[in-house]
């Protein structure tokens, strides 16, 4: 019987922490910090107070980002505010080496009690839109929103992109990976995931991006 309670804990954790130990999910057992990230989320979704800084991309001061170097950034209150046709939002702008047709931009936000969900759009050296608006896929087993786009044919005149998200997404909530649940369901337990398992959508949050080869798409 200890066995089994050991197995069902540990693997509860192991869905909510990563390699480094950070928490995932710190609620994942209920906690006492959710009405305060209540409140923290409800003050930094309310876009309509905030005043827009740019009209453009290119006024944007940018980062300059090298090949296969994993380099992590924040959408904050401290970035250019732009209005999109998604809205109001925080804008990220970095600037691209020359690029080889099966490189692309991989993106990744990892969910915690709150999350951005990124969308990134290429742009030339007039920081004009280059092909369509790429938006992130959840992955439910890693808690984290993976965007992956590829330059393609369009590595030749790729030369920034533009990491933002949509102001119709905040306030939303994504279902966090319930390692209980999926532990019983593999075992032909039909069990609802936990309710409070959940991360909210946020304009402002952590992120990594990285320039790399992508030979799989």
């Amino acid at each position: 019987m200890k066995k089994i309670l050991t197995l069902s804990v540990l693997l509860a954790l192991a869905g909510c922490a990563d390699k480094n130990g950070n928490i995932f999910n710190p609620n994942l057992f209920g906690g006492d910090k959710a009405e305060t990230t209540a409140e923290d989320v409800k003050n930094v979704s309310d876009m309509q107070s905030v005043s827009i800084t740019t009209n453009s991309f290119s006024d944007i001061e940018v980062i300059y980002l090298a090949s296969n170097k994993t380099v992590s950034f924040s959408l904050s209150q401290e970035d250019a505010v732009m209005q999109l046709d998604s809205g109001k939002t925080f804008v990220q702008v970095f600037a691209l080496p020359q690029l080889e047709f099966d490189q692309g931009i991989r993106v990744i936000s990892e969910a915690r009690e709150t999350v951005v969900v990124p969308y990134l759009q290429y742009l030339d050296g007039e920081f004009k839109a280059v092909g369509e608006e790429v938006a992130a896929e959840y992955i439910t087993k890693y808690d984290q929103f993976n965007l992956v786009a590829p330059v393609s044919d369009m590595s030749k005149t790729i030369r920034y992109v533009a990491i933002y998200s949509h102001q119709d997404d905040y306030g939303k909530q994504t279902q966090l990976y319930d390692a209980e649940q999926a532990y019983n369901k593999t075992n032909g337990i039909d069990q609802p995931a936990k309710p409070w398992l959940k991360t909210t959508h946020t304009p402002v949050g952590n992120l990594t991006i990285k320039l790399e080869r992508i030979t799989d798409q």
